[in-house]
């Protein structure tokens, strides 16, 4: 199974435009946004035109909410947006979050070998005390040097690309 992993799109309808045609193209199975998806900072965000792009895709969404996903926004939306997931990448349990917000593990039936999240708009690909952090980064605002992108899994691997669908890095199961 195919899925594309995003996160932090702001409202920006340009930046929306050209996930969609990656999305279009990488032809996933499951889509999962990490949060912020409908307003940010841009001047002239979008939050109606971005909404009514992604529900073209709604029949494959997951969507966790973010610290700018705003009930009255939501509402726009045709899929369900949720403070966390739970998710199966091949016999690895992943959480699945926007990153705002302390979460305790503990309240899981099992602690989740990997933790997806959004939020610092840079991504990350790091094991840290037996635990998978990733994160695809920003569409719309990446931060630290970053590129606008998002991450595919595939074949038992996270890649890392850019909107224009270039692998810059990866996570090998």
């Amino acid at each position: 199974m195919k899925w594309l992993i995003a996160s932090d799109i702001h409202g920006s309808i340009k930046h929306c435009e050209r996930l969609a045609t990656r999305i279009v193209f990488e032809n996933p199975d499951r889509i999962l946004l990490l949060g912020d998806i409908l307003k940010g900072f841009y001047f002239g965000d979008e939050p109606e035109r971005v909404a009514a792009l992604l529900n073209t895709f709604s029949d494959k969404i997951l969507c966790v909410k973010g610290n700018c996903d705003y009930q009255e926004d939501i509402k726009l939306l045709d899929f369900p947006v949720s403070n966390y997931e739970i998710i199966h990448f091949g016999d690895k349990v992943a959480y699945a979050h926007h990153g705002h917000m302390y979460f305790d593990f503990t309240k899981l039936k099992k602690t989740p070998d990997i933790i997806l999240s959004g939020h610092t708009h840079k991504p990350e690909n790091i094991v840290e005390f037996g635990q998978i952090l990733l994160n695809p980064g920003s569409v719309s605002m990446p931060r630290g040097g970053s590129r606008h992108g998002y991450m595919t899994f595939e074949d038992n691997t996270f890649y890392f690309k850019d909107l224009d669908g270039e692998v810059y890095d990866k996570f090998c199961l």
